[in-house]
């Protein structure tokens, strides 16, 4: 049972070979995280293929499959392990992660903002992100079509929200969003 945080629980599968030195190992690992949720929030089940060597994790293919959509990662990122004298440092050496996803229902971001009840919509994400761990950089984009966002403090959800946000290094951009609200029998 995976408990990493008292709000993280799932039942974590994992198969894997190490071999080298213990200063230096090399590790792959196949594994999977099953019935993954986040307090009482169901998170789906995320698997991966990942292999470590000359200080760096590589994921092959990192998956999280959750109710209304998909999301997948693959990529470098740096990592020093010495089993010998217990050493784990994350360097500042360059990163490369490309991710993606798409779906209908990003509910699952109510785990993330609590005014946040539904956000449904066709939705697509192409994100990398680039630079170091400390440094990070990204390049993408984020697009919803024909949304509707439920949230706590409003009696109407926000319907036919059409958003485009994208990333360029450190900025964030909100490059347009529309959606239509009522309120009191008015409608905006």
């Amino acid at each position: 049972d995976l408990q990493l945080d008292t709000l993280l629980t799932g039942t974590l599968k994992l198969r894997g070979e190490m071999t080298g030195k213990l200063r230096a190992p090399k590790i792959s690992l196949e594994g999977s995280v099953s019935d993954l949720a986040y307090g009482a929030d169901s998170l789906g089940t995320l698997s991966t293929t990942l292999s470590f060597k000359d200080s760096a994790v590589m994921f092959d293919n990192l998956t999280l499959h959750f109710d209304g959509g998909t999301a997948t990662a693959q990529g470098k990122f740096p990592l020093i392990l010495n089993f010998d004298s217990g050493l784990v440092v994350v360097p500042q050496e360059p990163m490369a992660f490309t991710v993606k996803s798409s779906g209908n229902d990003l509910s699952i971001l109510s785990s993330l903002n609590d005014n946040l009840e539904s956000l449904t919509g066709d939705y697509d994400l192409q994100l990398d992100i680039y630079g170091t761990p400390q440094q990070p950089q990204t390049k993408g984009s984020f697009d919803l079509k024909d949304g509707i966002a439920k949230v706590y403090q409003m009696e109407n959800p926000i319907e036919n929200i059409q958003a485009q946000v994208t990333s360029q290094g450190k900025l964030i951009t909100l490059e347009w969003a529309e959606g239509r609200a009522r309120y009191k029998g008015k409608e905006g």
